[in-house]
C-alpha cells in the first residue's frame, strides 16, 4: 500500500515549488494550465508533465491566430472590412 503520509508531503513540496500557475503537457501532448496544486496532482500522478517553453509558445500563437480569426470572422458578419492603405513615401 502506498504511503499516504509521503504522497502528501511530496504533494505538498511539489506544489510549494510550483508557480501559481502552470502550464502542462498531457501524455498525447494536450496542453492544459492548471494551479499549482492540481497540476503538482497530475504531475505525481504521472499523467501529465511540465510543458516546455516551445510547447507554451506555440500554444499561444495558436490562441492567438484563434482569436484574430473569430474577430475577423465577426467584422465580416457585421459588414465591415478592414482595408490596408499604403502610405506614400516622398
Amino acid at each position: 500500500m502506498r504511503d499516504l503520509r509521503k504522497y502528501w508531503q511530496d504533494l505538498h513540496a511539489l506544489a510549494a515549488s510550483l508557480p501559481a500557475d502552470v502550464w502542462l503537457a498531457s501524455r498525447d501532448g494536450a496542453l492544459v494550465e492548471a494551479p499549482a496544486r492540481i497540476a503538482a496532482k497530475m504531475i505525481l500522478a504521472k499523467s501529465h508533465r511540465l510543458a516546455t517553453e516551445e510547447e507554451i509558445h506555440v500554444r499561444r500563437q495558436e490562441e492567438a491566430a484563434r482569436h484574430r480569426q473569430a474577430a475577423a470572422a465577426d467584422r465580416r458578419k457585421r459588414g465591415v472590412e478592414v482595408v490596408a492603405v499604403a502610405e506614400k513615401r516622398k
